[in-house]
């Protein structure tokens, strides 16, 4: 028995598989717990992968905000400061 590729079942997981193809990875993995297990691995990765996007992506907005804080605090003192050489 030949077995599904692992581009195969990205595509298969992604949804870009013609028809034809997606039924056959569909009957392939009914009988075949290798290629079951392949593609249970790949979800996890995947879900892994997902909760690691969102963490940067909130460590990216932190980082945002922190040098937006950063500029207006040094704007303020050099306002301050050219205000107290005048």
């Amino acid at each position: 028995m030949e077995h599904v590729s692992e581009i195969e079942l990205e595509r298969f997981l992604d949804g870009t598989l013609p028809f034809v193809k997606k039924e056959f990875v569909k009957l392939h993995l009914m009988g075949c717990p290798g290629c079951r297990r392949q593609l249970e691995k790949m979800c996890e990765e995947r879900k892994e992968f997902e909760r690691m996007a969102v963490v940067i992506r909130k460590l990216e907005e932190a980082d945002r905000r922190s040098a937006q804080v950063t500029r207006q605090t040094v704007a303020s003192v050099f306002k301050t400061s050219t205000n107290l050489n005048e």
